[in-house]
Formats: structure tokens, sequence, C-alpha cells
């Protein structure tokens, strides 16, 4: 039960690089550093986003450092 917040917390914890799209078809990618019921905030090299109206997410693949 609640696995997909259980999920998603995770991938905050980790600040995970994330991509998606709104649902004006606006692309966007950052890594996740919060996320609630009605948003999300990526930090992005633009800032900070804060995205609401999200239509698709999904983990990019991390890189080495």
């Amino acid at each position: 039960m609640f696995v997909e917040s259980d999920y998603l917390k995770q991938l905050v914890e980790e600040n995970t690089p994330m991509a998606g799209l709104l649902r004006n078809n606006e692309g966007f990618t950052g890594n996740l550093e919060y996320c609630d019921a009605h948003f999300i905030r990526l930090t992005r090299k633009q800032g900070l986003g804060h995205m609401r109206e999200i239509k698709y997410l999904s983990e990019r693949p991390k890189t080495a450092s």
C-alpha cells in the first residue's frame, strides 16, 4: 500500500536525475528535490523549477562523477 509515495520519497532522498513532460508538452529535466500530491521541485541548471500539471515523469540514468 502507498508504494508509489515510498518510491518518490526514495527518489527525493537520492536526489535522482529526472526527465518529464508537462501537460502543455514542455519537456524538463533536473534532480528531484521535493514532491507532494500537488507539485514537484527540481534542481535544474537554470535554478529551481516548481512543476505542476505533470503528464509524464521518469528517472534518467545517473552519470559518473
